[in-house]
């Protein structure tokens, strides 16, 4: 279902939002985040996402009300600024937010053949996904944006089932209603295990929303001046290089290092990882 499609009545909303009010009331108020608190009990948007998840059920709409306020917190969703990452990330322009398609969708990349398997960066690179997808999310505040998986270059060494199914039950779980529709970009067929966990995190009533394009056909959906380089688009908007560094962040090495606590061979071993695909500025 679309995210602006606001199909259920007030009373069943305001059903929910007292459900959860006496709920919290009761509850440990360290486990929520003050503002999503007040987010749930001032903003329809808030409520309204979980009921047009769940089609309407209220008892399956309030434990996933819950679950995820207290998710966000676990997470410090909102504690975590862009500079909290390796500078490495944002160089990479593995994920990213760009430009609005013809409907006026902000979209959101995911090149997959960059989002290598590593475990050591398993944590960091979910938590990573997660904040990206919470600021499009806060940015879009329920109209919609589109997410564009790119699978160009991609072998099947490469898929990192983990991080996709991480991606998927992130954005059902957490983001529920957020985006308006998928684009699956040169998928390969024989990534048809890929496919079916797609389809198996994705309500049947919704799996429309999943489409399958070449890259000269995503200009249907967005124009050519909006599309990215490797999309072959003409967009002069960076998504990759020192220009969307933010200010502060560490690199790679002293990330893991002193953050994730790796030994400095590892950090370096994981670096090397990266380093073919950085832009050279």
């Amino acid at each position: 279902m679309p995210a602006c499609d606001y199909t259920h009545g007030p009373i069943i909303l305001e059903t929910l939002r007292q459900r959860f009010r006496e709920y919290y009331e009761e509850d440990d108020p360290s486990l929520y985040y003050h503002q999503d608190v007040q987010n749930v009990l001032y903003d329809d948007w808030w409520i309204m996402r979980y009921l047009n998840d769940h089609d309407g059920d209220e008892n399956e709409s309030f434990k996933a009300l819950i679950k995820c306020m207290k998710w966000r917190k676990l997470q410090g969703i909102r504690e975590i600024e862009d500079n909290y990452f390796p500078e490495e990330l944002f160089r990479l322009g593995a994920v990213f937010q760009y430009c609005h398609d013809k409907s006026g969708f902000p979209t959101f990349y995911i090149r997959l053949k960059l989002v290598r398997k590593c475990a050591e960066l398993q944590l960091l690179m979910k938590k990573y996904i997660a904040h990206c997808i919470n600021k499009i999310d806060e940015e879009t505040w329920g109209k919609g944006w589109a997410l564009i998986i790119d699978f160009g270059g991609i072998r099947l060494q490469h898929v990192d089932f983990e991080m996709a199914k991480y991606l998927l039950t992130t954005l059902k779980t957490y983001f529920p209603s957020g985006v308006a529709y998928g684009v699956c970009v040169d998928f390969p067929w024989v990534l048809r295990a890929f496919l079916n966990l797609i389809k198996s995190l994705i309500p049947a009533n919704q799996r429309y929303l999943i489409k399958f394009s070449t890259r000269n056909d995503l200009r249907e959906y967005i124009d050519e001046v909006c599309l990215p380089d490797f999309m072959h688009g003409y967009c002069k908007r960076p998504y990759k290089g020192s220009a969307v560094v933010p200010y502060g962040s560490p690199n790679f090495n002293d990330f893991c290092h002193f953050e994730l606590g790796l030994p400095l061979e590892v950090c370096h071993k994981i670096t090397e990882i990266y380093r073919p695909f950085l832009p050279d500025d």
